[in-house]
């Protein structure tokens, strides 16, 4: 694997690693259940953490995506002319799952912007949206898992086979509503930073 390609691995990790900063950052959040006066408040003092909240949500499935890129066309080429159904479902579950992200993140911006100028119930509005948009990133968690972890059993040589199968349970978790459903993108993210290392570093390389 050239230089380029196991740079382009760790992105994977790396957005990992972004979406955990993100979340320490909106980790005192209120809940949808807290007082109206609670959550504006909130927002109005943490303007700056929820931009940067924000911004790190953006980052990280914007690596992400890059990562899934990474992937489909390794996993194309591992399979040397077989069907590469599953590898698109996959690609097509980062991207649905990259779109939640950016709309989370939309929303985190509007909610840091100027949340002195926006209303009370207009924040909690948002907040509830910000704090429950699970559906896109579930069902973009579940195809990416179940497409790629598919492509992994099939192809047989770019990653072992154990680890493919290990994706499928966590793709059907994802789409569980929370809190079990939470499991799956949590799955995703040990899914994503093995596969990254295991890319750039393992045994089992892609091939130039």
């Amino acid at each position: 694997m050239n230089r380029a390609a196991r740079f382009l691995s760790l992105s994977g990790p790396l957005g990992v690693l972004i979406f955990i900063a993100a979340h320490l950052f909106h980790a005192s959040m209120p809940g949808n259940h807290d007082a109206l006066e609670t959550i504006s408040s909130y927002y109005r003092s943490h303007s700056v953490g929820s931009l940067i909240g924000a911004e790190l949500l953006l980052l990280g499935a914007f690596a992400l995506l890059v990562f899934s890129v990474v992937l489909q066309s390794a996993l194309k080429r591992a399979a040397a002319g077989k069907d590469s159904t599953a590898v698109k479902f996959g690609f097509g579950g980062s991207i649905i799952q990259s779109l939640g992200f950016a709309i989370a993140a939309g929303l985190g911006t509007s909610l840091g912007a100027a949340p002195d100028n926006l209303d009370p119930v207009a924040i909690q509005a948002m907040h509830a949206l910000f704090n429950n948009l699970f559906a896109p990133i579930a069902l973009g968690s579940a195809a990416f898992l179940c497409g790629y972890g598919t492509a992994v059993i099939v192809t047989k040589t770019l990653l072992p086979v154990w680890f493919g199968i290990a994706a499928l349970p966590f793709a059907l978790l994802s789409l569980i509503p929370e809190p079990i459903g939470d499991i799956g993108p949590l799955g995703l993210g040990v899914w994503v930073i093995i596969a990254g290392v295991w890319l750039t570093v393992g045994r089992f390389q892609i091939k130039t």
